[in-house]
């Protein structure tokens, strides 16, 4: 159950876990059941508030199936999305082997044609297969390593681009990286092949402050807006995770993080 707390903590037990996903459930304010392959889920979702303010900055989406054979619901897996009003345009490539009925992993291509791989959230509210598709999504990040750059040059010398680099016998020299660079899995160390996370890079565009109240503990964080290759990035960066010190508006932001694709903005249609 890939809740993605990584991004505000990496202290979050097993039994914090479940108290999360008790309290999130009694919490719910919307559902909706879908089939899918023979199969039935329901799947409902509670707002994440800012305890500062009191306003809605994502969701908790909680997926189950209903397992009729021996009369009971099971809890297949529990998400964090964040609100993003600007969809961004995706062609879903490749269903990645990590997938299962709990979580579907895709590679897919920007409209620029970037690659990236996504994790699909309310997935049973697109009934159709998604491979060789475009869809409309709500993308997020949940950031587990994240550095921030002042200006592009800290950048591409942190990313190997000390000096500029000459394309074999062409008269052309590269630069470095562009700021809206993404790849599957990571460009820093080895990575898994197929990983379910992808190297993103953007510009901050703007952040705010909150507080996320997670089973009874308060955290700190910041809520960064990046101008990246899926368009505008809500980013969770935690106080407690990350160097915060150097968030500002124009800063560069190189991250190796899970990216949400929420196929739902608001609420759910009626679907089954």
């Amino acid at each position: 159950m890939p809740v993605r707390l990584c991004a505000l903590t990496e202290k979050v037990t097993e039994e914090a876990f479940v108290r999360i996903v008790r309290k999130e459930l009694d919490a719910a304010n919307d559902a909706f059941a879908a089939e899918k392959d023979g199969k039935t889920y329901a799947v409902c979702s509670s707002p994440i508030r800012d305890a500062a303010t009191g306003g809605e900055i994502g969701k908790y989406v909680i997926t189950v199936y209903s397992n009729i054979e021996q009369q009971r619901n099971e809890i297949l897996d529990i998400d964090i999305v964040l609100s993003n009003d600007a969809p961004s345009l995706l062609e879903f490539c490749k269903k990645l082997p990590n997938s299962s009925d709990s979580n579907e992993y895709y590679e897919v291509i920007t409209e620029d044609g970037r690659h990236l791989a996504v994790e699909t959230v309310n997935r049973y509210a697109v009934p159709d297969e998604l491979e060789g598709t475009k869809r409309e999504v709500y993308a997020s990040a949940l950031p587990f390593e994240l550095t921030v750059f002042r200006d592009e040059d800290a950048y591409n010398r942190f990313c190997g681009f000390a000096k500029p680099v000459k394309a074999g016998g062409a008269d052309v020299e590269v630069h470095g990286l562009s700021t809206t660079f993404t790849c599957p899995s990571t460009i820093f160390r080895n990575g898994e092949d197929d990983a379910p996370w992808s190297f993103v890079a953007g510009e901050i565009k703007n952040f705010r402050e909150i507080t996320l109240d997670v089973d009874s503990v308060s955290y700190k964080a910041y809520l960064v807006v990046l101008r990246s290759a899926l368009g505008d990035l809500p980013t969770l960066v935690g106080n407690e995770v990350f160097d915060t010190s150097e968030i500002a508006v124009g800063k560069i932001v190189g991250m190796n993080a899970y990216i949400k694709a929420n196929f739902i903005k608001d609420k759910y249609p009626n679907i089954r």
